[in-house]
């Protein structure tokens, strides 16, 4: 059995072993015995080893990123341990594969093709206990119409977390168009986001309800121009190779 060929399909692509002995016409037992004598068995006793830890930090500003995208448009699978972002913005397979490398996570972004929209979004799944944990400590957990993030967090961060969190907020759930425009189900999402925009802007906001196609309500922030433009231009300084491309350019457009 070739360990390279092994180590691609299974660690890599984290194909089963049923998948990949149907390929090379052997039994499942035999991919078994040989994933335990090249040392491939951590991918089921410690996944952390297709990672790299130190990048798991709610103080890292490209954490804080993922971070905001997670908090907006993240599932959180408690059961199997796994966090899945899946966009479909331009630009967004770079920026996924720019998050895997920070993470030194193994597998490829990947396709999740959404048959509720009949459209393909890139997903990067990460299987870790360590990175709830982080995103626990920031305040991020549960349901996403129940999530929330910490203020305490936010306001103790550096400018460069706070911009970054930002970011991913934007990316994850808002809309430029004329000003910023974010809607989300979480109320206590929307109330903590609201009182950082209010410390961060000229004029100050109140929550307003916006009704969907489906009669749903939701609470929205909806800042005036010049507060999205100075607001913008916080967050997009620097960490150029983290930006969806689509709603950089609605920006540069205001």
């Amino acid at each position: 059995m070739d360990k390279d060929y092994l180590f691609e399909n299974y660690i890599v692509k984290n194909r089963t072993e049923k998948e990949i002995a149907e390929e090379l016409g052997c039994t499942e037992g035999k991919i078994d015995y040989w994933a335990r004598k090249y040392g491939f068995n951590f991918k089921r006793s410690n996944p952390d080893k297709v990672f790299n830890l130190k990048h798991i930090d709610n103080t890292d500003p490209i954490f804080c990123y993922y971070a905001g995208l997670v908090a907006t448009d993240g599932y959180l699978d408690y059961k199997n341990k796994r966090i899945s972002l899946r966009v479909n913005n331009v630009g967004s397979y770079d920026v996924l594969n720019c998050l895997k490398e920070y993470f030194e996570y193994i597998r490829p972004v990947g396709i999740y093709y959404n048959t509720k929209y009949n459209r393909p979004n890139n997903d990067l799944t990460i299987p870790n206990a360590c990175v709830f944990e982080e995103l626990k400590d920031a305040g991020i957990f549960g349901k996403k119409k129940t999530r929330s993030f910490s203020i305490d967090w936010f306001n103790n961060s550096t400018d460069d977390c706070k911009r970054m969190f930002l970011r991913g907020v934007i990316d994850g759930d808002g809309n430029i168009h004329n000003c910023i425009r974010i809607a989300m189900k979480s109320q206590q999402f929307m109330d903590n986001l609201l009182m950082v925009f209010n410390n961060m802007c000229d004029d100050t906001y109140v929550l307003k309800m916006q009704t969907n196609q489906t009669g749903n309500k939701y609470p929205m922030i909806n800042l005036h121009k010049q507060d999205s433009i100075n607001l913008l231009k916080f967050i997009y300084e620097g960490f150029e190779q983290y930006r969806f491309t689509d709603k950089y350019n609605k920006y540069l457009e205001l």
